[in-house]
């Protein structure tokens, strides 16, 4: 959420930043059009004194030398000139006013939000800190579990003539990352497992070994397991029920196992029941206490 704040607030910075330069632009252009119709202003009023001065001597000449001689610009030409521009400053007085006050609203608000915007830019790199430093850590916690799952994984394996391994991918982003199983059985290369490139038995094997593995990080001294021998031949069913007892023997927990096939847990310590329709009710049988 505060990542989601930050990215709001830098858009209104830079929406509002960019507000204010066109105001600042448009005031720069205001003052430079107002400074040349100053300056024209002033130019025209000290060539009307000059006129007027040229005029008055001018005059005394004509009237010392004979009848009046009509000037090039009338004089009403040039007051009407003077008004024009006075008319022109006039209307960009009350411009100028306003875009000084919406300045300096805007450089106000723009320092706050600035301000604002680098506590949370601060706030947010601490936030991202934090993050990768987690990453860090759940990287080195997981990858060191897939690692000896994949160990396990393998043992496993090699009590059904398998080989394969398990690898975490993705690992740079915790909401792609996932695992990477790869399964061969009589001596062939591993490959990925998928639901089309193994047999129903080779991905029950494979599906039942790497749970086996990955149910010793589970901190439960109780689970189960039903019907995990559905797709397998005898000899897989076999193999596969020795390395379960086998775990269970090693891990020290409790399994129940649920399988509507063959008991091929002879010779085992371990407590078989049975479950039977009989005239419409379940029997349950205890062949091994």
């Amino acid at each position: 959420r505060a990542l989601g704040r930050a990215l709001e607030l830098e858009a209104e910075l830079a929406d509002l930043f960019e507000r204010l330069m066109n105001i600042l632009v448009r005031l720069e252009v205001l003052k430079f059009k107002r400074e040349q119709l100053l300056a024209e202003l002033k130019d025209l009023e000290s060539k009307l004194r000059l006129k007027e001065a040229r005029l008055r001597e001018l005059v005394a000449k004509a009237k010392a030398l004979g009848p009046r001689i009509p000037a090039p610009r009338p004089a009403e030409e040039i007051q009407d000139e003077l008004r024009r521009v006075e008319g022109q400053l006039l209307a960009l007085r009350d411009v100028g006013e306003e875009a000084e006050r919406m300045y300096k609203r805007y450089s106000e608000l723009y320092s706050e939000l600035e301000a604002k915007a680098r506590a949370v830019r601060e706030r947010r790199e601490e936030a991202m800190k934090e993050v990768r430093k987690r990453m860090e850590a759940w990287r080195s916690v997981v990858g060191k579990m897939v690692e000896d799952v994949s160990s396990r994984f393998r043992a496993i394996l090699s009590r059904v003539q398998g080989d394969g391994s398990v690898s975490l991918v993705n690992a740079e982003d915790i909401e792609e990352a996932g695992v990477r199983i790869t399964v061969g059985f009589r001596g062939s290369k591993p490959i990925e497992l998928d639901a089309y490139t193994q047999s129903g038995g080779e991905r029950s094997v494979a599906t039942v070994a790497f749970l086996l593995a990955l149910q010793q990080h589970v901190r439960s001294p109780f689970r189960a397991i039903d019907e995990y021998d559905v797709h397998l031949d005898p000899l897989n069913r076999r193999r596969l029920a020795e390395a379960l007892v086998s775990v269970v023997e090693q891990s020290g927990v409790q399994y129940v196992v649920i399988t509507p096939g063959p008991l091929p847990f002879a010779g085992k310590d371990v407590r078989i029941l049975t479950v039977q329709c009989v005239e419409g009710e379940s029997v349950v049988k205890l062949l091994r206490p």
